[in-house]
């Protein structure tokens, strides 16, 4: 009996000691402070079949903002850099956004929509979250296996890009 309640006991401990470990535990993106770098960063991925967005949401850190594109499917590629003008993809109207700065988001390929064209990103088509540097998010493509948002900046600052699995992210921040 002693023995089994030692064993228990060790187990326990065991447990504990690495549920401790796992909840201090720091994800490899989480603590990288602002970004700096301002140039356009592209990756070419050819995931079969294109991914579908579902989800863009934000969030505000202590140093940057961060927007988050949440797909169905394998990663997309992309590409993400500063424009002059946003313009609907199509059309190409311009799409007027908040901010002194643009920065455009291009996943491709990828779709905003199911392969019988009904949405499979249902959300806001304009965002505003009223950050100290992300001032609008403006969904705006999804024309051609590519889906298209501008965000909208206070000021030209650095930004970074990342992806996320399970489910698939793309993750923008942006310095504040």
């Amino acid at each position: 009996m002693i023995g089994t309640i030692r064993s228990r006991t060790l187990t326990l401990v065991a447990v504990a000691a690495g549920a401790a470990l796992l909840g201090t535990a720091v994800p490899a993106q989480a603590d990288l402070g602002a970004p700096t770098r301002t140039d356009t960063r592209t990756v070419t991925r050819s995931p079969m079949p294109a991914p579908r967005l579902v989800d863009i949401s934000t969030g505000r850190h202590t140093t940057f903002d961060r927007v988050v594109f949440k797909l169905r499917g394998d990663s997309p590629g992309y590409t993400v850099g500063y424009v002059r003008r946003v313009r609907a993809d199509g059309s190409g109207n311009v799409v007027p956004l908040r901010g002194k700065a643009n920065l455009l988001v291009r996943l491709t390929p990828a779709d905003a929509h199911n392969s019988a064209g009904a949405p499979t990103y249902t959300g806001p088509r304009h965002i505003y979250p009223g950050y100290p540097q992300l001032r609008e998010v403006a969904f705006v493509g999804d024309f051609e296996a590519t889906v298209s948002i501008g965000l909208g900046l206070r000021h030209k600052a650095g930004f970074r890009v990342f992806t996320l699995h399970s489910p698939t992210r793309i993750v923008v921040d942006v310095a504040h």
